[in-house]
């Protein structure tokens, strides 16, 4: 499956409209809804819902849901929908691959998602 680059540009648009602190990379949702990581966010997103990607559980579970995609769940779920392999799901949504500062990490995740999307344009 090719890279979905149209969906990963939509993401750099979800980050982009997030407020500086509300960005945390350790959950896909809070349970109280406020604060996600870049994931968690996307899949509360009409654009990303109207293509199958949503969050599963968020209402009921306590660590506020997971992300899923025909059938598939958590990062196989992201891996599906976005056509990107594990080791680049986690270099991009993964909450390891961040130093989770809030004063910095938005910015860091613009240019890596930024960066990937342009190292994969048609040239």
């Amino acid at each position: 499956m090719p890279v979905n680059l149209e969906a990963l540009r939509k993401v750099v648009e979800v980050v982009e409209r997030t407020p500086q602190g509300n960005i945390r990379m350790d959950r896909w949702m809070q349970p109280c809804g406020t604060v996600a990581c870049v994931i968690g966010y996307c899949c509360l997103h009409p654009w990303f819902i109207e293509r199958g990607l949503h969050l599963y559980g968020h209402l009921t579970n306590a660590r506020g849901g997971y992300p899923s995609y025909k059938g598939d769940r958590g990062a196989d779920a992201v891996i599906a929908f976005f056509g990107i392999s594990g080791h680049s799901c986690a270099y991009l949504f993964g909450s390891t691959s961040y130093d989770d500062t809030p004063g910095e990490l938005k910015a860091i995740i613009l240019e890596r998602l930024n960066d990937f999307i342009e190292e994969r344009e048609p040239k």
